[in-house]
């Protein structure tokens, strides 16, 4: 399927039996391609970016792409607001630096993803914020992902990872409740989201509830004299 005339073609492509709509625009100079899991936002991406090119205020989105936060910059931030938002409770204090060394560590897990060549060409460049890292790399940190370009099965790769490593499902439900929790945050704690006109999707509006974890039960309390 193709939208638009001869310099703007959108076209469906399908990733883990899921349809995406790539759009590619060759106008006036200006090459450049872009993923979209909804057809109408492509058109909308498309028609804005025909706009600005005719008009001459297009930005190369390769250099706004570098600028774009990691999910290790969106879980510092969202720390960092969780923070100043509980100053003034002194026993947060203690539960927020557990809370923090939590936030780096969830960062540092190594996710596997045996068809990131395959995702990198329907994504583009810089998906992975660190040199250090390519799409031969054989696991790579979920704290350098863009976060314009995590999406359900980042997550369900996340999640796999944990299961993997033995870790309880409560406690991984707690960890994807931190990353759910920023997400629904960025565009507050990150404006210049808003400014450069980056759209980012929640990537756990479209996850598998079959790979969700069930939280833990709470404790009983009980109260004696």
């Amino acid at each position: 399927m193709a939208l638009g005339g001869n310099s703007t073609m959108a076209h469906k492509q399908i990733v883990n039996g899921k349809v995406y709509y790539r759009v590619q625009i060759n106008r006036k100079g200006v090459k450049v391609s872009k993923l979209f899991e909804k057809q109408l936002e492509a058109i909308k991406w498309q028609e804005e970016t025909k706009k600005a090119i005719d008009n001459g205020y297009y930005e190369n989105e390769t250099v706004l792409a570098v600028s774009i936060p990691n999910i290790s910059q969106l879980l510092e931030e969202y720390y960092l607001y969780l923070e100043k938002k509980n100053t003034e409770y002194v026993a947060y204090k203690t539960s927020r630096q557990v809370q923090k060394c939590k936030f780096n560590y969830i960062s540092k897990v190594m996710i596997s993803l045996p068809d990131l060549q395959a995702y990198e060409g329907l994504y583009g460049e810089y998906i992975i914020t660190d040199s250090n890292y390519s799409i031969d790399s054989p696991e790579i940190p979920i704290g350098l992902f863009r976060i314009d370009r995590v999406d359900n099965y980042i997550i369900e790769r996340y999640i796999e990872a944990r299961k993997e490593q033995g870790l309880k499902s409560g406690s991984i439900y707690t960890e994807i409740s931190y990353i759910k929790a920023a997400f629904n945050k960025a565009y507050t704690l990150l404006p210049q989201l808003k400014l450069f006109k980056v759209e980012i999707h929640n990537p756990f509006e479209f996850i598998n509830k079959d790979i969700m974890p069930k939280s833990s039960r709470p404790r009983k309390k009980v109260l004696s004299d």
